[in-house]
């Protein structure tokens, strides 16, 4: 019964090979994904599944996505400010500028969380936009730019912790960017009578919301 109730509740899932797929195919021929109906009946929610093959991570020198995420949380776990107990920066051999987390939360409150759970676990969350936008002015609207992690994390954690976060945080933006493109599409192609997906008629592009 248990099992039968997470089913019921699982959300939907896709594969980012399939959101590639379906972008690369010709307008006529597209892929059955439909994004704004699968979101529409889920109330919001989806899952896209990012598989070694589903990354291409030839170009960043390792073998894939998962090498890529274990690389990420290696050195999450190993920073000085994520540990239950930061030791001193000369006994971990990073930076002098290593802080505890506690100081982290004080000094930096938007990059960083604590959340206590029911059960006793300590969350903690280092957070930070990928893409933000710079300010509009009279002459010009706001533009997208990219956001590199505050120089704080490179400065606690160690260079190649701080470039496999980037690494990391590069890897879904690509996932985001087909997603947010794929929406696009689908409105594009309901706007000129293929009609994918009625959710998704008029408006602007969701790259501009």
């Amino acid at each position: 019964p248990l099992a039968s109730a997470t089913a019921a509740v699982a959300p939907p899932r896709i594969s980012a090979e399939d959101l590639r797929s379906a972008l690369s195919s010709p307008p006529d021929q597209r892929s059955g994904i439909n994004l704004h109906r699968i979101l529409h009946d889920s109330h919001g929610i989806l899952r896209i599944a990012v598989g070694n093959s589903d990354y291409d991570a030839v170009s960043r020198g390792n073998s894939g996505f998962s090498k890529l995420r274990k690389r990420a949380l290696r050195h999450l776990c190993d920073c000085p400010t994520f540990r239950s107990s930061g030791p001193s920066s000369t006994a971990t051999g990073y930076d002098d500028g290593s802080i505890t987390f506690e100081e982290a939360l004080e000094s930096h409150p938007k990059d960083v969380q604590q959340i206590n759970l029911q059960d006793g676990t300590v969350r903690r969350t280092l957070a930070s936009a990928t893409v933000g936008f710079d300010e509009s002015d009279s002459d010009r609207p706001a533009a997208a730019t990219a956001l590199e992690l505050p120089s704080w994390v490179r400065d606690t954690c160690g260079r190649d912790a701080h470039n496999s976060f980037e690494d990391l945080r590069d890897a879904v933006a690509d996932v985001v960017d087909m997603f947010v493109e794929r929406l696009d599409q689908e409105k594009i192609s309901s706007n000129e009578g293929t009609h994918i997906s009625r959710e998704g008629e008029g408006g602007q592009s969701y790259r501009q919301i």
